[in-house]
């Protein structure tokens, strides 16, 4: 009985070893820095800074903050609306992460999933601010971002990157 790895297999050991090292390390990194850092973000920067400007409308507003997430009441005549506004880099980042660093891409779609997410978050902030500000529509906006485009575009650069492995992008979308 011969017990040596051959090239391929041992290839395939040290490529699955990285990613499990690569997801490992990452959602230690994830818990301990990540998380953290949105509690803060949303108590130090988002609550803080709701409370301090002015609000221009002269509706009245409920702000409130709890373990990363600020709760924004809007209340006018029998207008009613609640935001829960969290910080992105939640649960479906880690997903999409993990799924992410499962396919050992180039460092260009790491640095393009952030980016996203990034750019996507700041315009959450800025539709919060429109909607204290300016007009409520910006509630309704933040609220599509929070809850609709961001999970998609996490889970869905994982399908893409499935896709793009098993060669049926073109099938996909030809």
């Amino acid at each position: 009985m011969n017990w040596s790895l051959t090239g391929t297999m041992s290839e395939k050991i040290l490529t699955y070893a990285k990613k499990i090292i690569g997801m490992g390390g990452f959602f230690i990194l994830y818990l301990k820095v990540i998380r953290p850092f949105r509690a803060i973000f949303s108590e130090e920067v988002v609550y803080k800074g709701l409370l301090s400007g002015e609000i221009s409308l002269g509706n009245a507003y409920y702000i409130q903050s709890s373990a990363r997430q600020v709760i924004i009441t809007f209340v006018s005549g029998d207008l009613y609306m609640v935001l829960s506004y969290i910080p992105q880099f939640g649960f479906f980042f880690l997903l999409g992460m993990l799924g992410v660093i499962y396919f050992l891409p180039s460092l260009k779609v790491y640095l393009l999933y952030v980016g996203v997410l990034f750019f996507i978050e700041f315009l959450v902030l800025i539709s919060i601010w429109v909607g204290v500000q300016f007009w409520v529509g910006g509630f309704i906006v933040s609220k599509l971002l929070i809850v609709y485009i961001s999970p998609m575009i996490c889970l869905g650069t994982v399908l893409f990157l499935y896709l793009n492995k098993k060669g049926k992008l073109n099938e996909a979308f030809g």
